[in-house]
């Protein structure tokens, strides 16, 4: 039993609410010149997890960033830049790299990561063969990597270049979806960030629909990237180079699930607006309060987001979301797949897989759960990564973050690392999984492996508990200081 891949995602690097931002204190100023304590800790267990696992074995896992793993959209991009070196510099030190190889897949808040690489795909494409006419930049890739060169991202290679120029860390992209299968070609595993489960950020394919009606809508994974990216990459990951505006617009993000804070931004807005634009008519105070509820209306629609949903697990828009993704454009992705590898054009002869795990993030609420999604032979093991921010001045018990593991079969585990709680003896490490009758007795082994060497490492994880305890109580002080500043 090796551990062969791990699974991160929603680290949010570089955004302050993050607990794997240096912030040591409530009201101290970001410290990129030192990792987190959370951070610190959390490489500390998984390095010491990979070393018990695999010892003796040469085996050298391959790390998987699931997304939102630097935060574009409310962070300024060197911050986020310094912040991940920061994490390389505990999880692979130089000349002590745990991982054979890493791989990005972009979400929705780091986007422009990809945005950035395929452009520069397509530029290099040009100088090596340069057709007439030119054929469009691709929006996606191949679900499984193949034999081609993988897509790498010059940006992140740039970031580690710059601190190591010797570094052997290089970082690969994919987008939006990352598959991956064992040897028999019995178990495969999809990953993918998780932001096309919510209806918001489908909008130009709603708007769209909505305008033409009678329009074919799009049903392969790389239509909706088509029309949603610019959608994504302008409002959701690209904010924090904004300069000064930037920083406001964080203040708008945070306030939005807070009325009281909310409402005040949104009274100011509008009598500056009334006020600066002077309709005939209708006096000042009268286009402030029309602007108003305008305004306040949308707000309390992009409060609707998932990650502001704390009822349950999934809200019925994400659910229904995930349900559509699968049965839909990722299932598309891998009938296309399945019938290229297989020679075959008929889809009742193709030989689907005895076993699915899908993995996302996106929501920052971990689970772990099986469903009988259309079109799949067997059920799928649902995977949820969870997240590392803090959202709100009270504790979501519903909140927190896991990393997913797999061995050398693709037998997997999770490592449940927290959920928010009220007191410091809330927080603990655990191992979870889904549908242990479905995997196995290779697949019971794998999990019960890995709760043997978590149970060994018993202070090891106590202190990441205890330093995740501490960074969630000063990060919702934090939070609360600045809402308190922007309600005032």
């Amino acid at each position: 039993m090796t551990i062969n891949y791990v699974c991160l995602s929603d680290m949010h690097l570089g955004q302050d609410n993050s607990l794997l931002t240096n912030l040591v204190q409530a009201d101290a100023a970001l410290d990129h010149s030192d990792a987190s304590p959370v951070l610190k800790a959390l490489c500390k267990g998984l390095r010491e997890l990979i070393s018990l696992a695999n010892a003796g074995t040469g085996v050298k896992p391959v790390l998987i960033l699931n997304g939102d793993i630097l935060e574009l959209a409310l962070a300024d991009v060197n911050d986020a830049a310094m912040v991940f070196r920061r994490f390389l510099d505990c999880l692979m030190p130089k000349g002590e790299e745990i991982f054979s190889d890493v791989i990005y897949i972009p979400g929705n808040h780091d986007h422009h990561l990809w945005e950035m690489a395929r452009e520069t795909q397509y530029v290099e494409y040009l100088k090596e063969d340069f057709p007439d006419p030119l054929p469009s930049p691709w929006n996606t890739t191949n679900i499984f990597m193949g034999d081609k060169p993988p897509l790498v991202s010059y940006f992140l290679n740039g970031v580690i270049r710059h601190y190591d120029k010797s570094s052997p860390i290089s970082v690969k992209m994919v987008y939006p979806n990352l598959g991956i299968r064992d040897e028999s070609k019995q178990r495969y595993v999809i990953f993918n960030h998780g932001h096309y489960i919510e209806s918001i950020y489908l909008l130009m394919t709603e708007v769209m629909s909505l305008i033409f009606p009678d329009r074919d809508k799009p049903v392969e994974v790389w239509d909706f990237e088509k029309e949603n990216f610019a959608w994504i990459d302008f409002f959701w990951s690209v904010m924090g180079r904004s300069g000064s505006a930037g920083s406001k617009v964080e203040a708008i993000y945070e306030a939005l699930p807070v009325e009281k804070a909310r409402n005040k931004l949104i009274s100011n807005l509008c009598a500056s607006l009334a006020k600066k634009y002077d309709l005939p008519g209708w006096g000042d105070w009268m286009e402030e309060k029309m602007l108003e509820k305008i305004l306040i209306g949308l707000a309390e629609y992009l409060t609707k987001s998932e990650r502001s949903q704390t009822d349950g697990l999934l809200s019925d828009d994400a659910r229904k979301g995930l349900w559509q993704y699968l049965e839909g454009p990722l299932h598309r992705q891998l009938l296309g797949f399945l019938k290229e590898d297989q020679n075959q054009t008929d889809e009742n002869k193709l030989v689907f897989p005895k076993a699915i795990t899908f993995v996302f993030g996106h929501t920052h609420k971990p689970y772990q759960e099986d469903e009988d999604f259309g079109g799949y032979p067997v059920w799928v093991d649902v995977y949820n990564t969870g997240g590392w921010v803090v959202e709100s001045v009270t504790r979501e018990p519903i909140k927190g973050a896991s990393v997913v593991l797999f061995d050398e079969n693709l037998y997997v585990t999770s490592l449940r690392l927290y959920n928010e709680a009220d007191a410091a003896s809330g927080y603990r490490v655990q191992v979870v999984q889904a549908s242990p009758q479905r995997q196995g007795a290779a697949g019971n082994s794998f999990h019960a492996a890995i709760q043997t060497l978590v149970n060994t490492m018993g202070a090891t994880w106590d202190e990441f508990s205890q330093e995740t305890a501490r960074a969630v109580d000063i990060r919702a002080k934090h939070l609360k200081a600045k809402l308190a500043r922007t309600a005032g």
